[in-house]
């Protein structure tokens, strides 16, 4: 029975493992220590706050800032793409003139303001060294949210224009409320 027991904290502690060598091999581009956590005016798109932080994240990380054909090439390869936006900013900004309510295909809304509330970024997006592809409206929120996932040791890089730079980049955007029913393949008279 003892061995037994063993047995099972050693392959439940391996995770943790993981989880520390994913924090080492990030360690070279988290803020680190002197990290200083979003403030509410960050949050609000456009703010002289927000601005000036993204510029900031941008000259310290600029590796982090990849075209929209990159970030296309890396969910190919198995990236998530997250919108950092929250429901109401998805309202309110327009992506394209006239067209409110655009995300990225297949990308997954998940609000920065919302893994800055809990204190950390969703479970889903960290470890396992997938890459998370952060895109908003223009690129200043997910220029914060690159920043916020590093910290956590996850792997983030930011679309360079946001989704306006992926629209002009010529890649599709849907509609960031419509859900998918998971039956495309079957027609409803059948």
């Amino acid at each position: 029975m003892r061995t037994v027991t063993m047995a099972l904290l050693l392959r439940l502690a391996r995770p943790l493992q993981h989880t520390r060598r994913l924090t080492r091999l990030y360690a070279d581009v988290r803020p680190g220590a002197d990290y200083v956590p979003l403030t509410p005016e960050e949050l609000i798109p456009k703010s002289p706050e927000m601005v000036a932080r993204a510029t900031r994240v941008k000259e310290e990380h600029p590796e982090r800032f990849v075209t929209p054909a990159d970030a296309a090439e890396m969910l190919r390869k198995g990236a998530a793409l997250v919108d950092v936006r929250t429901e109401q900013q998805v309202l309110e900004h327009e992506v394209r003139e006239g067209v409110p309510a655009l995300t990225a295909k297949n990308a997954r809304r998940i609000a920065l303001d919302n893994w800055v509330i809990a204190g950390g970024p969703p479970p889903m997006l960290g470890g396992g060294g997938r890459i998370v592809v952060c895109t908003c409206t223009a690129g200043p929120k997910s220029a914060l949210a690159v920043e916020y996932l590093l910290q956590f040791g996850v792997d983030a890089v930011a679309v360079a224009g946001g989704l306006k730079g992926w629209d002009a980049g010529g890649l599709e955007l849907v509609d960031a409320f419509e859900e998918d029913d998971d039956d495309d393949d079957e027609d409803e008279d059948e």
